[in-house]
């Protein structure tokens, strides 16, 4: 924002004897000016010419120079700077008028140094695209000079303007060429600072980064207007941000192979209200147009509750609220459209300020604002009404046109009020005058200051003795000799007081000028004969006959509880038989009203539709309160969620009541006598589920009108089971029952889920009557039948109900056919005529424990709740791995180094050792959930580990062909297993069958079989 000063000169205008010195000594200046300039030529010439034949004998210098950027400071760092007595580093900017320089002291060391991109020593870089510059740096010593150059090098600094708020451009679709095939995405224009932004022209593209929580992301910003704007793709930072507030810093990044960083303030996007359209609106970039939002918005006036979709990109209207106090806003998407989710307590902060040139009609502002879209604006002339006046935009200049025709005004005033609407919110426009700084008359100048020192006395002392004379009519009255007189004396002191002013401030007391006090002193007189002199003839004339003498009333309109906001109308009317009357308007609730007479007069206040009653004044009794008045609608809510409550009963001090509906809304008529102390009411429920409270209802526009009502609840406690095993993961449904037709209407109840213990707790549950239901555990209907329990809840209470389900899931003929066939196979390891089959029947005992574990699934229900697991698929791959282990098991002990040893050992007892593992099938379906890569590695590791065991047992046994053999086989199962759930079935049984092949060795009678000697 540019604010223009107008710079003022306060000494007295030269004589010619003072301008002639002045003019000769200017002459000598510049003499001397030009023979020093000519001695440094020559000096520098003479130090070029050594510095070369420096450079021709002992070859060029060496100079190695790192450049990085630290916010605005480009740091130069000299490894090798290839001079002796360092004097001056230099930086030189290539096909630019720009060069930054800094001078080396006599006794400094320094070999880093910081130049400041924004304040060049050479030049001027704003609206010069200095974004990946080429630059020669130098340095100078002793005589000697060294320089490097150096591409792609940042000179840009962009700094974000405080005084403007970013706002969204939306493209115009109507304006896009049609032959284009992709349409323009809205913008985000970022107002900048001029002033502190540099190496930028209009076009140049700028890197930006953006954060937002714990996501980033980087963008590319177009510069606009020479730097007073930076121009960003809304959709992309919207798409950063779900609510949360949005962090963009501009980077300086170039083509370069330095590292640069960013500038330490980044420019923040976050939630904030705005006055737009002409009502209080949510701003944050990521609002759409295209999608609805649920909205729920509470301030001290209301609350508003909508479904709605943004008017503008980013720009989401509470039509219903006004910018008072802190605003809670709740915005999501709605129907799970995005996860979009703001919940903020927010203030609205006013309009902005612009500041602006007024010239007639036009208004000419920074070029920050340019193409700020303006949608209406105010304009206030000073000791005038407001009016609403057409624009007609403002351009990419910042020039906007005011329609004031149709409001009747020529031109626009320095004192005049003017207010916009633009798409950013509501500004005041603060009216400057063009600097005259620059300007190339400055005798104009001197000589404007000179009439104005002379001339504002006298308007001071005509204005005073206009002013006095005036006052005297309205509080003298009558004109006398003696009120007269004390009217002149008043004036020439209060007029040679304020000309002995004028003259101090603008240094002209002395020495005594003919001129300029002679003016003085003759205004001085002129205001003191004004004053008697308009006294006399005001005085006398408004005596006369002919003229009415009215008065003024003070009104002030009142709505119970303050002042009115807005307009009304008040009209008044002759008191009695009279039949004049007439009506002024108020505005902001208070003002006069002017009445032609004199006597007693009726004042009435109109507000809409709404009226006061009748007060009446008169000259001595000239103030009166208008109190307008309307029905109020009181809400009633709950206390715990602030929902409606439908079927509250108010009752007031008189006896009547009524009864909220189903927004829990009710209509209280105002007192008869129009008094603000308001209306005590009793509100209670007709279904008793609310504890009944009292509140006095006032009927100020600013009154708060909700009532909370804080339900009666208890506490529920749910214990779910599995045919009798209390399962956690249970998906339970408490409903209220048909008799309640309240809870009914309020809600349709709650879900809940069991915990480890199988019970589920649930606070703060409105008092009534439940229904416990178990609709279909983990969804699973087809595997479930779920149960019902009755639940009567308390206030204060806890109310416990039991919920069971069964387990629907049986074994098909075609399982239990398997299980038989899988048996029949393990009984045919034992059938072996001349050889004993301990060892056989003891890795046979893995399998029979695998389908004992699926002949109990129909009782292990409980185990399938909350996974997606399938009963059935669970256990054909239990019964498939089980076959698979059969017949390895059968290959394992059929080999011949085994089936001779089992012939050694056919005089040995039967052993009867089982396994004495356990086939778990909750262990099962949580590998199921598992990765199978990883557990095939766990699986592995083991298979290593039981290697190692059997190496071990060799050295106290004769044979371990039993447990190699049967290790052997375990592996082999994985690598025959397809992928998916089968494959972790399988592993699973083979880990049975190594821990198996593990304890082999721990049994004494399987181990005295190992030490048989078979040759």
């Amino acid at each position: 924002m540019v604010g223009y000063e107008r710079n003022r000169r306060r000494d007295s205008p030269p004589d010619g004897r003072a301008t002639t010195v002045r003019r000769v000594l200017v002459a000598l200046a510049l003499v001397a000016a030009l023979a020093l300039g000519g001695a440094v030529v020559a000096d520098v010439a003479a130090a070029d010419e050594d510095g070369n034949e420096n450079e021709n004998e002992d070859g060029e210098a060496a100079l190695e120079v790192d450049l990085e950027r630290e916010g605005h400071d480009l740091i130069v760092t000299l490894s090798e700077s290839g001079v002796d007595s360092l004097e001056e580093v230099r930086i030189d900017v290539e096909d630019a008028d720009v060069a930054y320089a800094e001078e080396v002291g006599e006794n400094e060391s320094r070999t880093e140094f910081a130049f400041d991109v924004t304040d060049p020593d050479e030049g001027d870089a704003a609206g010069v695209s200095l974004t990946n510059a080429n630059v020669t740096v130098s340095v100078t010593g002793d005589g000697e000079t060294a320089s490097a150059d150096h591409e792609g090098v940042p000179l840009h600094a962009v700094t974000v303007s405080d005084d403007l708020p970013v706002w969204t451009d939306a493209t115009d679709d109507e304006d896009e060429d049609e032959d284009e095939n992709e349409s323009e995405s809205d913008k985000l224009r970022v107002p900048l600072n001029a002033s502190a932004t540099t190496g930028v022209a209009a076009g140049d593209t700028v890197a930006v980064s953006g954060e937002s929580g714990s996501e980033s992301d980087s963008f590319q910003g177009t510069i606009r207007g020479n730097g007073s704007q930076l121009e960003l793709e809304r959709e992309g930072v919207a798409a950063l941000g779900a609510g949360e507030p949005i962090e963009l810093a501009v980077l300086a990044e170039s083509d370069g192979p330095a590292v640069f960083e960013a500038p330490d303030e980044p420019i923040v996007l976050e939630p904030e209200l705005r006055s737009i359209d002409d009502r209080l609106s949510l701003w944050y970039p990521g609002l759409e147009t295209d999608q609805e939002y649920d909205v729920v918005a509470e301030g001290s006036d209301g609350r508003y509750v909508a479904t709605v979709e943004p008017n503008r990109p980013g720009v989401l209207g509470l039509s219903s609220l006004s910018p008072q106090g802190s605003i809670d806003v709740e915005v999501v998407a709605a129907n799970d459209a995005g996860d979009l989710e703001i919940d903020e307590s927010l203030e609205y902060d006013g309009p902005f300020g612009l500041t602006a040139v007024a010239d007639g009609s036009t208004l000419s502002f920074d070029e920050a604002a340019a193409d700020l879209e303006v949608t209406g604006a105010v304009l206030e002339p000073n000791d005038s009404t407001a009016h609403t006046v057409g624009v007609d935009g403002m351009d990419e200049e910042g020039t906007l046109e005011l329609d004031l025709e149709s409001a009747g005004i020529d031109s626009i005033g320095e004192d005049d009020t003017v207010l916009v609407q633009t798409v950013a919110g509501t500004a005041t426009v603060e009216l400057v005058e063009p600097d005259t700084a620059d300007t190339d008359e400055a005798g104009m100048v001197t000589q404007a200051i000179v009439v104005g020192t002379i001339g504002s006395p006298v308007v001071l002392s005509l204005v005073l003795g206009l002013g006095i004379g005036i006052a005297g009519v309205r509080i003298g009255g009558q004109p006398t000799t003696a009120k007269v007189a004390l009217s002149a004396l008043t004036t020439f002191c209060l007029a040679l007081a304020g000309t002995i002013g004028v003259l101090y401030v603008t240094g002209n007391v002395f020495p005594i000028d003919p001129v300029i006090h002679g003016v003085g002193a003759g205004g001085v007189l002129l205001g003191t004969a004004v004053a008697p002199l308009s006294y006399a003839l005001l005085g006398n004339r408004s005596s006369g006959a002919d003229v009415t003498p009215g008065f003024t009333a003070d009104v002030t309109i009142s709505d119970g509880s303050g002042k009115l906001t807005g307009q009304a109308t008040v009209h008044y009317r002759e008191a009695g038989d009279g039949d004049r009357n007439g009506s002024s308007t108020i505005v902001g609730g208070s003002g006069t009203v002017s009445l032609p007479d004199r006597g007693t007069w009726e004042l009435i206040a109109k507000h809409g539709s709404e009226t006061s009653d009748v007060e009446t004044v008169s000259r001595r009794n000239s103030s009166a309160v208008l109190t307008v008045t309307s029905e109020t609608t009181l809400t009633v809510v709950d206390a715990s969620d602030r929902d409606p409550v439908p079927g509250a009963t108010v009752r007031t001090a008189d006896g009547a009541s009524k009864t909220t509906g189903k927004r829990g809304t009710v209509t209280i008529e105002p007192p008869n006598d129009g008094s603000s102390s308001g209306v005590e009411v009793e509100i209670g429920h007709e279904a008793n589920k609310y504890e009944s409270r009292t509140k006095t209802v006032r009927f100020g526009r600013n009154d708060d009108r909700t009532v909370e009502l804080e339900p009666r609840t208890g506490r529920v406690k749910i214990v779910s089971r599995i045919d009798g095993v209390a399962t956690e993961s249970m998906a339970l449904r408490v409903t209220p029952e048909d008799s309640e037709r309240f809870l009914q209407q309020r809600s349709k109840g709650f879900r809940t889920t069991t915990g480890r213990n199988g019970t589920a707790t649930r606070d703060d549950v409105m008092a009534g009557r439940y229904r416990v239901e178990v609709p279909s555990p983990g969804d699973r209907s087809d595997l479930f039948a779920g149960g019902e329990a009755d639940l009567v809840v308390r206030e204060n209470g806890t109310a416990t109900a039991e919920v069971d389900a069964r387990f629907t899931w049986s074994l098909s003929q075609g399982q239990r056919d398997r299980i038989a066939d899988v048996r029949r196979d393990l009984e045919s390891l034992a059938a072996q005529s001349g050889r004993d089959t301990s060892i056989p029947e003891y890795y046979a005992s893995v399998v029979e424990s695998m389908l004992e574990t699926v002949e109990s699934m129909p009782d292990a229900g409980h185990l399938f709740v909350g996974g997606d697991h399938d009963p059935d698929a669970v256990a054909d791959a239990i019964l498939e791995a089980a076959a698979e282990t059969t017949e390895a098991i059968n290959d394992a002990m059929t080999t011949k180094r085994n089936v001779d040893l089992f012939a050694a050992c056919a005089d040995m007892p039967d052993a009867g050792v089982r396994w004495r593992g356990e086939y778990d099938l909750a262990e099962l379906l949580d590998r199921l959930s598992d990765d199978p890569t990883s557990q095939r590695n766990r699986l592995k590791q083991r298979y290593e580990d039981v290697a190692g065991q059997i190496e071990d047992a060799r050295r106290d046994v004769s044979e371990i062909a039993p447990a190699r053999e049967m290790h052997n086989r375990a592996w082999d199962l994985v690598g025959d297993a397809d992928r998916g759930d089968q494959a972790i079935v399988t592993a699973y049984a083979s880990l049975l069958v190594l821990d198996a092949v593990e304890q082999l060795f721990e049994h004494d009678s399987l181990r005295e079989r190992l030490s048989r000697t078979v040759f």
